[in-house]
């Protein structure tokens, strides 16, 4: 289940002096996984609200978000950054993947991202730069499945989930 409260306690563990001790330990891997703990983030806010057709509606919106990027995932190593997430601070991994495994058992959108995943066809695609002051009106967005896998994978370690 999804707590409201750690979804704050980790935005609030993302900001000030412990921002920058986190973009230290990931070095030139941070923006990448800054980018996948704001997805996380988002995702876990809009399924912690009670169930309601509003969020019915938002569930193919997340499952986007997991999987379309606009870097490529070949370059993404699921096993650094659970341990580079564990050197940093064992608390703040505890707590992440606690979100991250209320994202991937939740029924309804557990549900949706397996019906989802028949359809999903991994690769490259042009589409609209979401940065509207970039002087580029296009970029390549990279579609995986590899990230939400990963994720899922990493969560059902037992070591990880005491």
């Amino acid at each position: 289940m999804l707590s409201f409260q750690n979804i704050k306690e980790i935005q609030r563990l993302l900001q000030g002096h412990n921002f920058v001790s986190l973009r230290r330990a990931f070095g030139e891997n941070f923006v990448q996984s800054f980018d996948i703990f704001r997805r996380v983030i988002f995702v876990a806010k809009k399924l912690s609200r009670p169930h309601s057709a509003k969020v019915s509606k938002a569930y193919s919106k997340c499952f986007c978000l997991l999987t379309n990027y606009r870097w490529s995932q070949n370059d993404w190593d699921s096993a650094l950054f659970q341990q580079t997430l564990e050197q940093f601070n064992p608390d703040f991994s505890r707590l992440f993947f606690q979100i991250v495994a209320g994202i991937m058992h939740h029924p309804e959108f557990s549900a949706h991202v397996e019906v989802s995943r028949r359809w999903f066809q991994e690769g490259e695609q042009m589409g609209l730069n979401p940065d509207r002051r970039s002087t580029y009106q296009q970029i390549t967005i990279y579609k995986t499945l590899r990230v939400i896998n990963s994720l899922a994978g990493m969560v059902v370690r037992p070591t990880l989930i005491g």
